[in-house]
């Protein structure tokens, strides 16, 4: 029995998860891709095999549909299922992404937005700008909702701290 275009949206909960990061665990299960055109890829990049999966993409570059290759197996839609299952759906594991940015301005205390955003000054001790008119360095600490896939959670802090 072919596997449907309809099956193939549904499994790979393309309406439920975000696209880049199920673009990302794509790319990790399937490996390499190649464009057909400006709008379209084909996952795995013909030198590795037939094709198991079409990615269509919108004009700003976003995914939008998907169809299945003819190499497609019940086997490997499965398979992406549960890894999208466990690291996509999974309920999320609180972590913190901090980033060293720079001010116009000394920053002498701390900010906190709801518990989810905090700046603070650098720690004691750190060496202090000579001049008042340069950049002034400070800590800036971000909580969001992490995965237990290391990597795409570190993806996913440092996109949403940007």
């Amino acid at each position: 029995m072919k596997i449907t275009k309809d099956e193939v949206k549904r499994r790979l909960h393309l309406d439920e998860v975000d696209t880049d990061e199920l673009l990302e665990l794509l790319f990790q299960l399937v490996g390499g891709c190649q464009s057909l055109d400006d709008r379209r890829l084909v996952l795995p990049e013909p030198a590795t095999g037939p094709a198991r999966l079409v990615l269509h993409f919108t004009a700003s570059g976003r995914l939008c549909d998907v169809q299945p290759g003819e190499a497609l197996t019940e086997q490997h839609l499965t398979e992406m299922e549960e890894r999208i299952r466990l690291q996509l759906l999974a309920p999320p594991v609180p972590r913190l992404v901090r980033k060293i940015l720079f001010s116009t301005q000394p920053n002498d205390g701390y900010w906190r937005f709801e518990d989810r955003l905090v700046l603070r000054p650098l720690p004691a001790g750190n060496p202090a700008t000579p001049w008042i008119a340069e950049t002034h360095p400070l800590i800036f600490e971000c909580a969001y909702p992490g995965t237990e896939d290391t990597l795409l959670s570190l993806s996913r802090g440092d996109r949403i701290a940007d």
